[in-house]
Parts: structure tokens; C-alpha cells; sequence
């Protein structure tokens, strides 16, 4: 007798029902709150909130220029920290929205 890792399993059923791609950009925009958070404080990222991950963009909502600046400022390691946390190079850019 064989097992198979739960995560093999949740991987072939979200397939063959078609919530793949969709639970990964989940996932994805899941890892935004704790690397900004690590890098740049609770104060900025509860000032802003993924709104999509879609052709390896992540497009996050900010309340106000400033916090835009901020981010884009830190935009590099925000995506190297995500893609460490994912252990691959999904995530190649972000854009800001207000």
C-alpha cells in the first residue's frame, strides 16, 4: 500500500474541476499581507489589499499616493519575497492602483 501526499490529491481534484489557476492566484495574493508586513509594517500594508494576480502581475489597491510611493519604492524585494515564499518566479511585477 501507497500513500499520496494530501497536497497531490487537493492538486488533481482542483484540476479536474477547473479552480486551479484560481486557487493559486489565492494563494498568490495570500503572501502579499505577510512580506509587506515584514518589510514595511503593519501601518502600510493595512493601507493596502490585493486585488488581483492575473499574467504574473499583482494588482494592489493603496489608499493614497503616498503609500503608492512607498511600495513602488519597495517593489522589487516585495516580489523577491513572494516568490521566495512560493519557491518559484510567479510573480514578476505590481502594479498600483488608488
Amino acid at each position: 500500500m501507497s500513500f499520496i501526499k494530501v497536497k497531490e490529491v487537493l492538486k488533481k481534484i482542483l484540476h479536474s474541476k477547473g479552480l486551479a489557476q484560481a486557487a493559486e492566484s489565492g494563494f498568490i495574493c495570500g503572501q502579499w499581507e505577510g512580506v509587506v508586513k515584514n518589510l514595511l509594517g503593519e501601518k502600510i500594508q493595512k493601507q493596502s489589499k490585493v486585488v488581483s494576480f492575473k499574467n504574473s502581475e499583482l494588482k494592489v489597491a493603496v489608499l493614497n499616493s503616498s503609500v503608492k510611493q512607498e511600495l513602488q519604492l519597495h517593489s522589487r524585494e516585495i516580489v523577491e519575497g513572494i516568490n521566495q515564499k512560493l519557491d518559484s518566479q510567479k510573480v514578476r511585477r505590481i502594479r498600483f492602483v488608488s
